[in-house]
């Protein structure tokens, strides 16, 4: 999208392509198995997950809301970011305010987030500011979220694969927590929004050459 939105419609183009032959050339490998059955598979774990994880579907959930009414929440406030990244494409530093709003959209509108999808936002951060700053410790936030979340009871949950760990198995099985998952999407948006409206001169990074008059 941000791609669209900056008008790089080649590369646009080139990236789809891509996309579609390492999905369908994968898939070839193993003789298209599983492929009538993966859509289904994906609104299954999108039912289970989708109000157990730390997503803005999560929050809504917890709250109340049906699956379908989360997911329909979280894929609105991804839409109203990219709302926001087509303003500010036209503006002063576009490029970069436009790229760091589309990439929270990603992580705000999927309806399933695990505590590494925030890697993701190290992208815009390093874009921002190439040498170590105080931004670049926003990681150790999220963690720290985690760290002081009480966890939960193991004896709660059934059906754990002897394979999978048991405190793994839990965190994604038991009924979410509230504060957990709005604190880490509060942190993930804060954090999106606060390096997209920063300069890059107040970063330490030169701005666009300004045209001789």
């Amino acid at each position: 999208m941000w791609l669209v939105l900056t008008r790089r419609y080649r590369a646009a183009a080139w990236a789809v392509a891509a996309a579609a032959v390492l999905v369908v050339g994968a898939w070839a490998l193993i003789g298209f198995d599983g492929l009538r059955d993966y859509p289904k598979l994906l609104r299954v774990v999108q039912d289970v997950y989708a109000q157990r994880s730390l997503s803005l579907s999560t929050v809504a959930g917890a709250l109340g809301a049906s699956v379908s009414v989360s997911v329909a929440i979280a894929a609105l406030a991804g839409v109203a970011m990219l709302g926001g990244a087509a303003v500010v494409v036209r503006r002063t530093d576009g490029d970069r305010r436009a790229f760091t709003l589309a990439v929270g959209a990603c992580v705000i509108a999927s309806p399933i987030v695990w505590p590494n999808y925030a890697a993701l936002v190290f992208v815009p951060i390093a874009i921002m500011w190439p040498r170590l700053s105080p931004a670049w410790f926003f990681g150790y936030v999220t963690w720290l979220l985690g760290a002081v979340t009480p966890k939960p009871s193991v004896s709660d949950v059934c059906c754990r694969p002897a394979d999978v760990p048991e405190q793994a198995w839990a965190w994604s099985h038991t009924e979410p927590v509230l504060w957990y998952a709005t604190a880490f999407t509060a942190v993930v948006a804060g954090v999106v929004f606060a390096t997209a409206r920063l300069p890059r001169t107040r970063a330490g990074v030169p701005g666009p050459p300004r045209a001789r008059p």
